[in-house]
């Protein structure tokens, strides 16, 4: 059994709001108290990831929806398993809801996941039943003209140097294309852009933000949009169309 501790970046996955700054995560911090009974906070599977091999990683968060700060030491109430009780999770629960605030790494060959048990409730974590890890989210393109566009995007680095770039081109899967590899770190969610020039008006282009961090290498959704026809002489500009999914605000809390 293979454990790595230290807490993780927080990023809660769901997209949009990757077009605006992510300015204040403002959480309100009380004087923590013994573990509160009626509302205890509720402790939850972010996701699992491949580290390559047999190795998986599986991250853990949490929500406190009490009127204060929580404290749960490690011991029978708080304890992950398999391997030793800690592996890097909280003791004391702030207000609010917690994304990857820690990880446990074990090998598949020997264990079928992980489970984290937080005042009598009990959480597990495999690559068979919890959803993959997204270090990376697409957004819609921004600044269309006939010839140029933004991609835009959010980057997850949670603790590691993680690698981006965007795919793009006329079709997809295919693309093509590809920007300028570039590297984000630290542990808060990084919003990401690459500009585009020589593109042909009246085109439609996919493009998708790729991410890796040495050890596993992810693609984001698909995004498309529509370069705007020259305008006819005397004419005004014809507006851009982006023809992308739906989007989805991610909720960057904590």
């Amino acid at each position: 059994m293979l454990v790595e501790r230290g807490a993780r970046g927080r990023w809660s996955c769901l997209f949009a709001a990757c077009l605006v700054l992510v300015g204040a995560f403002g959480v309100v911090l009380a004087t923590p108290t013994s573990s509160d009974a009626a509302s205890p906070p509720v402790p939850f599977v972010d996701c699992v990831t491949s580290l390559g091999g047999v190795l998986f990683a599986v991250y853990f968060g949490y929500s406190n929806t009490s009127s204060n700060s929580i404290s749960i030491p490690v011991g029978v109430d708080n304890f992950v398993d398999p391997g030793t009780p800690f592996q890097g999770q909280p003791e004391t629960f702030n207000q609010g809801t917690y994304n990857r605030v820690f990880r446990s790494v074990f090998d598949s060959t020997l264990f079928v996941g992980v489970t984290w048990t937080l005042n009598g409730q009990t959480v597990f974590g495999s690559p068979s039943t919890s959803p993959p890890c997204q270090a990376g989210v697409t957004a819609p393109a921004s600044g269309l003209a006939t010839s140029s566009a933004t991609l835009n995007g959010a980057v997850d680095p949670a603790g590691e140097d993680t690698a981006w770039h965007f795919d793009y081109g006329t079709s997809a899967p295919a693309y093509g294309q590809s920007t300028a590899t570039q590297t984000a770190s630290g542990s808060q969610v990084q919003l990401v852009r690459a500009a585009l020039s020589n593109l042909q008006p009246s085109t439609t282009y996919h493009f998708r933000l790729v991410t890796s961090n040495g050890t596993a290498t992810s693609d984001g959704a698909d995004q498309s949009f529509i370069t705007p026809a020259v305008p006819a002489s005397g004419s005004g500009s014809l507006p851009a169309l982006n023809v992308g999914p739906s989007a989805v605000v991610p909720s960057f809390t904590g």
